[in-house]
């Protein structure tokens, strides 16, 4: 933060109770978030708590209006929350390796699938079982993916992590997952039921070319690096809002006669979790519609680099790492 703004962090050499080190620290953070709230404000931001909520501040005031009410109830928004998952990370080759290793970095990858892709729209949606998978929406589904898939496609929770099996397993995925899975060979033997949206939507489109012009224009003609920091930090924290939870953790006093079930007593104060409302703008489809337009590009491109190359070792969310092959794409930060 400190080489951001021209304010440089002082070196502890071991002593981390220096008087002169923590103010400097101290001040750096004043600093820079003054600084930020200054770079949001110049994008029509209005800085907030946390970056995401800058960003729909941001997308509400200018490019989406604030919804009035959530067309969503607890039971669809729990419901979804199964089929939502987040970035792929797997090991794929476990061996020394030597010669040439590739590495790949998508440039933004969620921002670049949010703008150009279409999303449930909230006019009309419900609980079936018979679903249209040309519709939108999310199933609940038994699959049947070959043992010979080379890059396995739908994820699924375990106790090791996100995990993308062969074999017959059960999960809820977005019905474009599902479109794509059938694709690769992948059979769906039932249909529970899914949560079904008619129309389609593309909410995301100027909020995300309009920031990504900013932050190009910062970085390549203004060099500034700030401006630009800031800029991809809304684009990729605007997404997980549509996902927000209904519990909030607060910090209070501690008075032994107000203390409630599941309380953390520290020291002097109390940490406490409630069950509040969902907030208004939760709906989690859009969170699942964009974390899986993100993995499916990654597998688009799992492929190509095994086509080149022969091995892909390693999966990191937004990289990848594949033996020798020619340069597939030139990476951007």
């Amino acid at each position: 933060m400190g080489k951001r703004i021209g304010l440089e962090k002082l070196k502890a050499n071991g002593n981390f109770d220096d008087v002169e080190y923590n103010q400097r620290d101290a001040r750096i953070t004043r600093q820079f978030v003054l600084k930020m709230r200054e770079k949001y404000a110049e994008f029509g931001a209005e800085l907030k708590s946390t970056i995401g909520s800058t960003a729909l501040n941001l997308f509400h005031k200018s490019y989406y209006s604030k919804p009035t009410h959530n067309p969503l109830n607890d039971q669809h928004i729990n419901w979804l929350l199964d089929g939502y998952f987040g970035g792929r990370v797997e090991i794929f080759h476990t061996k020394p390796v030597t010669g040439a290793i590739h590495y790949y970095d998508f440039n933004s990858l969620y921002p670049s699938v949010m703008a150009g892709n279409l999303f449930p729209k909230f006019d009309r949606f419900g609980f079936t079982k018979n679903v249209d998978f040309e519709a939108e929406g999310m199933a609940e589904v038994l699959v049947n993916v070959p043992k010979e898939t080379e890059i396995p496609y739908l994820p699924t929770r375990s106790d090791h992590g996100l995990i993308f099996p062969t074999g017959r397993f059960r999960g809820r995925w977005t019905y474009f997952e599902i479109r794509e899975a059938m694709k690769l060979g992948v059979k769906v033997e039932k249909v529970y039921r899914g949560l079904e949206f008619l129309g389609t939507t593309s909410p995301f489109d100027e909020f995300i070319k309009t920031l990504y012009r900013e932050r190009m224009h910062a970085r390549d003609v203004l060099k500034d690096e700030l401006m630009s920091d800031s800029a991809k930090l809304i684009m990729n924290n605007l997404y997980g809002k549509f996902a927000q939870g209904n519990e909030v953790t607060k910090l209070i006093p501690f008075d032994r006669n107000k203390l409630k079930q599941g309380d953390q007593i520290i020291q002097d104060m109390v940490l406490r979790t409630e069950i509040k409302d969902y907030p208004l703008q939760t709906n989690v489809i859009w969170s699942a519609y964009v974390t899986a337009y993100g993995r499916h590009k990654l597998h688009e491109a799992m492929k190509t680099v095994i086509k080149a190359a022969r091995k892909c070792f390693t999966v990191t969310r937004t990289r990848l790492f594949s033996g020798a092959g020619h340069r597939l794409m030139i990476r951007k930060n």
